[in-house]
Protein backbone atom coordinates (compact mmCIF):
# COMPACT_ATOMS: atom_id res chain seq x y z
CA UNK A 1 0.00 0.00 0.00
CA UNK A 2 1.33 3.50 -0.49
CA UNK A 3 0.12 6.56 1.03
CA UNK A 4 0.99 9.90 -1.44
CA UNK A 5 0.80 13.07 0.38
CA UNK A 6 1.45 16.32 -0.90
CA UNK A 7 0.44 19.90 -0.50
CA UNK A 8 -1.12 19.61 -3.73
CA UNK A 9 -4.66 17.68 -2.59
CA UNK A 10 -5.60 16.67 -6.54
CA UNK A 11 -1.96 15.51 -7.11
CA UNK A 12 -2.02 13.23 -4.77
CA UNK A 13 -5.42 12.07 -5.47
CA UNK A 14 -4.19 11.41 -8.86
CA UNK A 15 -0.81 9.95 -8.13
CA UNK A 16 -3.26 7.34 -5.61
CA UNK A 17 -5.59 6.46 -8.32
CA UNK A 18 -2.83 5.22 -10.93
CA UNK A 19 -1.66 3.00 -8.38
CA UNK A 20 -5.11 1.69 -7.80
CA UNK A 21 -5.62 1.55 -11.22
CA UNK A 22 -2.60 -0.85 -11.85
CA UNK A 23 -4.40 -2.76 -8.73
CA UNK A 24 -2.68 -1.18 -5.31
CA UNK A 25 -3.90 0.01 -2.62
CA UNK A 26 -3.51 3.64 -1.96
CA UNK A 27 -4.52 6.36 0.30
CA UNK A 28 -4.27 10.13 -0.89
CA UNK A 29 -3.86 13.15 1.68
CA UNK A 30 -3.20 17.18 1.34
CA UNK A 31 -0.64 17.39 3.68
CA UNK A 32 1.75 20.74 3.97
CA UNK A 33 4.48 19.35 5.75
CA UNK A 34 5.39 22.58 7.24
CA UNK A 35 2.61 22.32 9.58
CA UNK A 36 3.64 19.74 12.57
CA UNK A 37 -0.37 18.87 12.73
CA UNK A 38 -0.39 18.16 9.22
CA UNK A 39 2.33 15.50 9.13
CA UNK A 40 0.97 13.59 12.41
CA UNK A 41 -2.56 13.52 10.93
CA UNK A 42 -1.27 11.99 7.88
CA UNK A 43 0.75 9.20 10.07
CA UNK A 44 -2.33 9.13 12.12
CA UNK A 45 -4.41 7.91 9.42
CA UNK A 46 -2.08 5.77 7.46
CA UNK A 47 -1.36 3.78 10.66
CA UNK A 48 -5.41 3.74 10.91
CA UNK A 49 -6.05 2.72 7.52
CA UNK A 50 -2.90 0.33 6.78
CA UNK A 51 -2.16 -0.58 10.09
CA UNK A 52 1.26 -0.04 10.62
CA UNK A 53 4.25 2.30 8.26
CA UNK A 54 6.98 0.38 6.94
CA UNK A 55 8.72 2.91 4.94
CA UNK A 56 8.38 6.94 5.06
CA UNK A 57 10.11 9.27 2.31
CA UNK A 58 10.45 13.02 2.86
CA UNK A 59 10.82 14.31 -0.31
CA UNK A 60 9.22 17.68 -0.42
CA UNK A 61 11.83 20.90 -0.41
CA UNK A 62 12.22 23.77 -2.47
CA UNK A 63 15.43 26.57 -4.17
CA UNK A 64 14.49 29.75 -2.38
CA UNK A 65 17.60 31.30 -4.56
CA UNK A 66 19.34 34.26 -3.95
CA UNK A 67 22.56 35.19 -2.29
CA UNK A 68 22.24 34.93 1.73
CA UNK A 69 22.95 38.81 2.26
CA UNK A 70 19.72 39.67 0.12
CA UNK A 71 17.40 36.76 1.74
CA UNK A 72 14.29 38.27 3.81
CA UNK A 73 12.88 36.86 6.79
CA UNK A 74 10.07 35.42 5.01
CA UNK A 75 12.33 33.32 2.75
CA UNK A 76 14.44 32.34 5.30
CA UNK A 77 11.86 30.76 7.31
CA UNK A 78 9.89 29.62 4.21
CA UNK A 79 12.88 27.48 3.02
CA UNK A 80 14.05 26.37 7.11
CA UNK A 81 10.39 25.17 7.24
CA UNK A 82 9.92 23.44 4.08
CA UNK A 83 13.19 21.45 3.07
CA UNK A 84 14.35 21.24 7.33
CA UNK A 85 11.37 21.27 9.26
CA UNK A 86 9.21 18.86 7.05
CA UNK A 87 11.67 16.25 7.16
CA UNK A 88 12.12 16.16 11.09
CA UNK A 89 8.54 16.16 11.64
CA UNK A 90 7.79 13.63 8.93
CA UNK A 91 10.89 11.21 10.70
CA UNK A 92 9.69 12.03 14.25
CA UNK A 93 6.56 10.75 13.14
CA UNK A 94 7.73 7.88 11.28
CA UNK A 95 9.82 7.00 13.85
CA UNK A 96 6.97 6.87 16.67
CA UNK A 97 4.85 4.96 14.00
CA UNK A 98 7.02 2.23 13.11
CA UNK A 99 8.32 1.83 16.88
CA UNK A 100 4.53 1.73 17.84
CA UNK A 101 4.06 -0.98 14.93
CA UNK A 102 6.90 -3.08 16.47
CA UNK A 103 8.28 -3.95 13.80
CA UNK A 104 10.66 -0.56 12.46
CA UNK A 105 10.93 0.36 9.25
CA UNK A 106 13.49 2.50 6.61
CA UNK A 107 12.95 6.39 6.67
CA UNK A 108 14.36 7.84 2.96
CA UNK A 109 15.16 11.54 3.14
CA UNK A 110 16.00 13.55 0.17
CA UNK A 111 19.13 15.92 0.47
CA UNK A 112 20.83 16.93 -2.56
CA UNK A 113 24.13 17.49 -4.19
CA UNK A 114 24.53 20.82 -3.57
CA UNK A 115 25.72 20.31 -0.46
CA UNK A 116 29.26 19.37 -1.71
CA UNK A 117 28.91 21.30 -4.85
CA UNK A 118 29.24 25.27 -3.49
CA UNK A 119 26.95 27.26 -6.15
CA UNK A 120 26.68 30.68 -6.10
CA UNK A 121 22.39 31.76 -5.08
CA UNK A 122 21.79 28.26 -3.19
CA UNK A 123 23.27 28.85 0.04
CA UNK A 124 19.73 28.30 1.53
CA UNK A 125 18.88 25.26 -0.02
CA UNK A 126 22.55 23.56 0.10
CA UNK A 127 22.99 24.25 4.51
CA UNK A 128 19.00 23.16 4.88
CA UNK A 129 19.90 19.76 2.67
CA UNK A 130 23.25 19.23 4.23
CA UNK A 131 21.17 19.47 7.98
CA UNK A 132 18.85 16.47 6.10
CA UNK A 133 21.53 14.58 5.08
CA UNK A 134 23.02 14.90 9.37
CA UNK A 135 19.52 13.98 10.13
CA UNK A 136 19.63 10.84 8.25
CA UNK A 137 23.25 9.78 9.23
CA UNK A 138 23.29 6.19 11.43
CA UNK A 139 25.05 8.06 13.93
CA UNK A 140 23.31 11.43 14.06
CA UNK A 141 20.26 10.08 13.67
CA UNK A 142 18.27 8.91 16.97
CA UNK A 143 16.22 6.61 14.67
CA UNK A 144 18.77 4.45 14.00
CA UNK A 145 18.59 2.06 17.36
CA UNK A 146 19.22 -1.36 17.01
CA UNK A 147 16.62 -2.39 19.45
CA UNK A 148 13.53 -1.46 16.81
CA UNK A 149 15.29 -2.13 13.20
CA UNK A 150 13.98 1.63 12.49
CA UNK A 151 16.77 3.65 10.41
CA UNK A 152 16.69 6.40 8.82
CA UNK A 153 19.36 7.17 5.17
CA UNK A 154 19.42 10.35 3.19
CA UNK A 155 19.71 10.13 -0.62
CA UNK A 156 21.48 13.13 -2.64
CA UNK A 157 21.04 14.51 -6.18
CA UNK A 158 23.73 16.22 -7.70
CA UNK A 159 23.32 19.20 -9.53
CA UNK A 160 24.19 19.21 -13.44
CA UNK A 161 25.05 21.69 -16.57
CA UNK A 162 21.04 21.15 -16.82
CA UNK A 163 20.36 22.25 -13.04
CA UNK A 164 17.58 25.18 -13.29
CA UNK A 165 19.50 27.46 -10.77
CA UNK A 166 22.54 26.80 -12.01
CA UNK A 167 25.40 29.05 -11.86
CA UNK A 168 29.86 29.47 -11.88
CA UNK A 169 31.34 26.87 -9.06
CA UNK A 170 32.42 29.57 -6.56
CA UNK A 171 36.28 28.29 -5.19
Amino acid sequence: AVVCADVNGNGAASTAQRISDAGGRSLAMACNVTSRDDVHTLFDKTVAEFGRVDVACNVAGAMFPGMIEDLTDDVLDAGIALNLKGVIYGTQYAIKAMRAGGHGGSIINVSSGAIDLPYEGIGLYAFTKAAVAMLSGREASPSASPRDKTTARSIAFSCSRTFPYHATPTS
